[in-house]
């Protein structure tokens, strides 16, 4: 008895057409540029990994101090530092137990553990707390703003 496969072709994707991006990731994108924004407004365009070192060197990426995917810290702007193309990816990411030794020296130790003790927090915003994080952030960038 002859078994015969019958290979079957996969539909092929389209690559010009791109997925729809819901509207919450959109505006979770917009709370983030956001945040951005202000992360570098507060550290004045500077990294601030370089004027702790002394040196005066424009940043360039604002820096999560606790990760991105825990939503109760995420657009705090206390959680941010902003950090040239240097020090970002090689301290921050790369070698995270001696930034985090940095970071300590930078922010102090107390504001270190309020974030860490917050992160702790679950927290799943639904599209309403999106949109009143966006406008307290947007007020918070207009007070910046205005000096």
């Amino acid at each position: 008895m002859a078994v015969t496969l019958v290979r079957f072709k996969r539909k092929e994707r389209n690559p010009k057409k791109k997925r729809k991006t819901s509207d919450r990731k959109k505006l979770m994108n917009q709370c983030d540029e956001l945040w951005r924004q202000i992360i570098k407004l507060q550290a004045k365009g500077k990294c601030q990994v370089c004027a702790y070192l002394g040196k005066d060197v424009p940043g360039r990426d604002s820096h999560h101090v606790v990760s991105r995917r825990h939503f109760a810290t995420r657009w705090w702007p206390e959680n941010g530092i902003h950090l040239c193309f240097t020090d970002h990816q090689p301290r921050g990411h790369d070698d995270p137990i001696n930034f985090s030794d940095i970071l300590v020296k930078i922010l102090g130790e107390d504001k270190i553990r309020m974030l860490k003790e917050r992160a702790k927090k679950v927290w799943q915003p639904k599209m309403g707390d999106l949109l009143a994080v966006k406008e307290l952030l947007k007020i918070h960038l207009t007070k910046l703003e205005d000096g």
